[in-house]
Formats: C-alpha cells, structure tokens, sequence
C-alpha cells in the first residue's frame, strides 16, 4: 500500500457576512476579513489600535448612521466633527494612539466599514 503526500490544502469558513478565514500551502497563511458594515469588527479594530472601547463604539454608532463623503474621504459630517473633537484624547495622551496614527487609524477603519478598501 502506498501513501499519497498532501501538498496543498485550501479552507475556507464563512460565519455571517462574509467573514473569511483561509489558509493554503506549506507555512500557512491566515487571511481573516470582516464583512462590510460590521459595527463589533470595527469596534475591535479600534480597540485593538489603542481608541478606548467608549470613544470606539461612539464612532461606530456615528458611521453607521451616515454615508461615506467619497472613497479619497470616508468619514461623513458627523464623523468629521466626532474626529475634531476627540483628536485632543490622542494629543494629551488618554488614547493609546498619537495624533497622526489616530488619523489614518480612523480613516483606514472607515474604508473598511464601508467597503471602500
């Protein structure tokens, strides 16, 4: 009786709205995305970024209310304004963020929420 090598192995798991996990090959790689709109996934995406749970579900309850500016602009009005007023949290160090990295945080988390990246 001969055994066959596995050289290749592919998996893919979808939970809710199209959250993927993947692996393939030799030394795994794990792809994990999160589906658009999801309030939890971009909460923990803040969190984990160093925004203060609070401050992260506050901005999650204003994006899910409003629509994108453009892709090149992702936070509409309300979020603009949310941002101007809670930049000084990253400049007097209560969030775990500066001011610049909390800027492309947020930004790069609105992408993400509404699919635009």
């Amino acid at each position: 009786m001969s055994s066959d090598k596995v050289t290749r192995i592919s998996q893919q798991i979808i939970y809710g709205n199209v959250t993927s996990i993947s692996s393939s090959g030799r030394g795994a790689q794990f792809n994990l995305s999160y589906g658009d709109r999801d309030d939890k996934a971009l909460i923990e995406y803040l969190v984990k970024a160093g925004i203060p749970e609070s401050d992260a579900s506050e901005l999650a309850e204003i994006v899910a209310s409003e629509e994108p500016s453009s892709k090149e602009e992702p936070l509409g009005a309300k979020a603009k304004a949310w941002l101007l007023n809670n930049l000084k949290k990253a400049a007097d160090g209560t969030w775990k963020v500066g001011v610049s990295v909390a800027t492309k945080v947020l930004t790069e988390a609105a992408l993400k929420y509404y699919g635009l990246k």
